[in-house]
């Protein structure tokens, strides 16, 4: 694991790096894609209606509108399957990593927020 001073430093080196994050075992993303063919906000939606709307959180995102990639805490070890539905990943410690602030979006050139 990196310091931040570590982390600064690579920074300052290479600003024109993105920044991937892999998630502690507690913590999931649900990353909803809603663009272009993609339709994750209409998957998201019926989900919340069947299960019950999932609570505000931080969102990681570079376009506007329902994309992103949602954060929760979870129960530390539990996995989760890897997709919730069409167009809906679920990013977590042991598959994938999480693109966040202040990175560039490598196709469209939009900053994360």
């Amino acid at each position: 694991m990196l310091t931040l001073d570590e982390v600064r430093t690579i920074a300052e080196q290479t600003p024109d790096r993105n920044i991937g994050v892999r998630l502690p075992p507690f913590i999931i993303g649900i990353d909803v894609d809603d663009y272009d063919d993609k339709h994750g906000a209409a998957t998201l939606a019926e989900l919340e209606a069947r299960f019950g709307k999932l609570p505000d959180t931080y969102v990681s995102t570079s376009r506007p509108g329902a994309s992103g990639i949602r954060f929760y805490r979870v129960p530390d070890g539990v996995q989760f399957p890897g997709m919730l539905g069409t167009d809906i990943d679920v990013i977590q410690h042991h598959h994938r990593y999480a693109v966040v602030a202040p990175s560039v979006h490598p196709k469209t050139g939009d900053r994360y927020q």
